[in-house]
């Protein structure tokens, strides 16, 4: 194995290994020149270091280090502290731990994160702060949270003890008792400002999108299946059996979406309240490994979301 080769195994923190062909010619490992060649290369790197620490190599080391730090060391990790928080309008006999901080200042920034903390942690309140503090600096304007159905009331306890003036709407029973009680709690929804709406998992469910935001998200696959076929028809050579059936498969696709297009053509239906009227610009999910085999969901547990914290 020649010196450049042992090079380029050193400089990309690998350890050589040298084959030889056995007598049926399948390659097998040579253990004693793959010993050879590994001892050979601890040399290289023992002479490297003792080279550029020798004192009459300090002109270069310095453009070294540059060069070194330029090269493989330009990035850092984000750290979310959130310790610069004040928290206006929290209990005052509530104060947040240095994770809830941390939490709540990423879900702000990024618009989008996964508590996946211990039960018990204090995981809502991370996130009731995250949803009051964008509130108040601008970047939400209302913030809905999705929980399981027998949380409601919890939440809404949680809620206003950690922020009591908060104009919070904690939904019951009664409005969804009837789809007329459904229509008005959702258009309560859309025409009140609110710092925070909890809704349970089973009517956030019912909640449709428009039809408008559906198109442009059909019409989104469907373009990524027509850039496939393109793709394929574009390579000009006969195609195997399976490149066929590929083919066949993204067709129907392609046809399914137009049939879905159709359907939404007929535009929006008068009575009816869509996820889009609510003025919702941000959403925080409860136990969101309930929607982690929904398209588009979110795999994890704990807290999650869309546009929000995920």
């Amino acid at each position: 194995m020649s010196g450049h080769k042992l090079l380029e195994y050193g400089l990309n923190l690998q350890e050589p290994t040298v084959y030889e062909n056995n007598h049926d010619g399948k390659p097998v490992i040579d253990t004693v020149r793959t010993i050879a060649a590994r001892a050979r290369l601890r040399e290289i790197k023992d002479a490297f270091s003792e080279w550029i620490k020798d004192d009459k190599q300090a002109d270069i080391q310095p453009q070294i280090e540059r060069i070194y730090n330029e090269t493989f060391n330009a990035n850092r990790l984000r750290i979310y502290d959130g310790g610069h928080l004040t928290f206006p309008g929290l209990n005052p006999t509530i104060v947040p731990r240095p994770y809830q901080m941390r939490g709540a200042w990423r879900v702000m920034v990024e618009g989008r994160a996964l508590l996946d903390h211990f039960v018990g942690s204090g995981k809502s309140l991370s996130v009731i702060i995250a949803g009051m503090e964008s509130r108040r600096i601008g970047i939400s304007r209302k913030n809905l949270y999705v929980v399981p159905n027998n949380m409601i009331q919890q939440w809404r306890e949680e809620f206003k003890k950690a922020y009591p003036s908060a104009n919070v709407l904690a939904v019951t029973e009664r409005d969804f008792d009837s789809p007329l009680n459904r229509k008005r709690l959702f258009s309560r929804v859309a025409t009140n400002e609110w710092d925070a709406v909890i809704v349970p998992h089973s009517q956030f469910d019912m909640l449709p999108i428009s039809p408008e935001r559906e198109a442009k998200t059909v019409n989104a696959q469907m373009q990524e299946m027509k850039d496939l076929l393109r793709e394929g028809s574009e390579n000009g050579r006969t195609k195997t059996r399976a490149e066929k059936r590929t083919t066949r498969q993204i067709e129907n696709k392609i046809q399914k979406y137009k049939e879905k297009l159709k359907e939404l053509s007929q535009g929006r239906k008068d009575d009816t309240i869509y996820f889009d009227d609510l003025g919702v610009d941000r959403l925080f999910v409860d136990e969101a490994h309930a929607y982690k085999a929904v398209k588009g969901g979110v795999k994890g547990n704990h807290w999650g979301g869309v546009k929000g914290s995920q």
